[in-house]
């Protein structure tokens, strides 16, 4: 019994290569909202799934605030929402989103503090434990 040769599939990574001179920004959902008078654009920075493996988990999205007139990426305020992304929060909740918001904080470079400074590797030492000796 010969089995035909199997065909390989294509690499994963195959799909996503960029064509050269196809580098666009990526346009993010946003909308427009009206706080106090004045003119806010709510924009959607980011989506996740959050949970355990085997449940359906509780989507979240982040979205960034900003005046109107300040520039795009000129963001002021941050909200992680309960929501599929932007377009599934109502008006009124993103009004009270926009007002309870918190500061904006852009991604940092800096590696984690876990690492201390730039490029120092953590030594594997233990530092001597406190109290009895339990040897």
């Amino acid at each position: 019994m010969d089995r035909p040769p199997a065909e390989r599939p294509p690499p994963a990574r195959a799909a996503f290569t960029a064509k050269a001179g196809a580098s666009e920004p990526v346009r993010l959902p946003g909308r427009a909202l009206t706080l106090d008078g004045e003119a806010w654009w709510a924009q959607e920075l980011g989506r996740v799934r959050s949970g355990l493996p085997g449940d359906p988990g509780a989507e979240l999205v982040l979205v960034g605030f900003r005046r109107a007139a300040d520039a795009e990426d000129a963001f002021r305020t941050e909200a992680l929402l309960p929501g599929a992304g932007l377009d599934a929060l109502s008006d009124a909740r993103l009004e009270d989103a926009a007002r309870a918001a918190g500061p904006y904080r852009p991604l940092s470079r800096e590696p984690p503090p876990f690492f201390g400074k730039a490029g120092q590797q953590r030594s594997g030492e233990r530092k001597p434990r406190r109290g009895r000796d339990r040897s």
